[in-house]
């Protein structure tokens, strides 16, 4: 784990998915630019280490905590952020890029990147 609570992922892992899971997010996904400055509302109370942040414009979403810093009294991204979550199902296998507050960033053999629950992934390779 680094100083910002999150698990890095050996290069060239992969997780097999054995538990299907639906994205609660169909269309519309919130984009934040690192530097951007949120407001943080609420803490998710079945996801410890997310923050439902909003920015200047009204978009909002589910934050990890780790990607987030204090910066001149202001709570501003790290890094450029996505709240994109992939559809899943089980025997899909993943390329897995990092583990943040019990979600993988992970990309489908499609391509398509986003947010999956550790829970539903089984590492095979490291």
């Amino acid at each position: 784990m680094n100083e910002f609570g999150e698990f890095r992922i050996a290069p060239g892992a992969v997780g097999r998915v054995i538990r299907a899971y639906t994205s609660g997010y169909t269309r519309d996904y919130v984009t934040f630019q690192a530097g951007e400055a949120v407001t943080v509302e609420r803490q998710d109370t079945d996801w410890p280490g997310w923050l439902w942040c909003a920015g200047a414009d009204g978009r909002a979403a589910w934050v990890a905590k780790a990607l987030l810093e204090d910066r001149d009294g202001l709570t501003v991204l790290r890094e450029d952020y996505t709240n994109h979550e992939l559809e899943v199902q089980p025997g899909d296998r993943l390329a897995l890029h990092r583990l943040v507050s019990g979600w993988y960033w992970a990309e489908d053999a499609q391509g398509q990147a986003g947010w999956v629950p550790a829970e539903c992934v089984e590492v095979i390779s490291s």
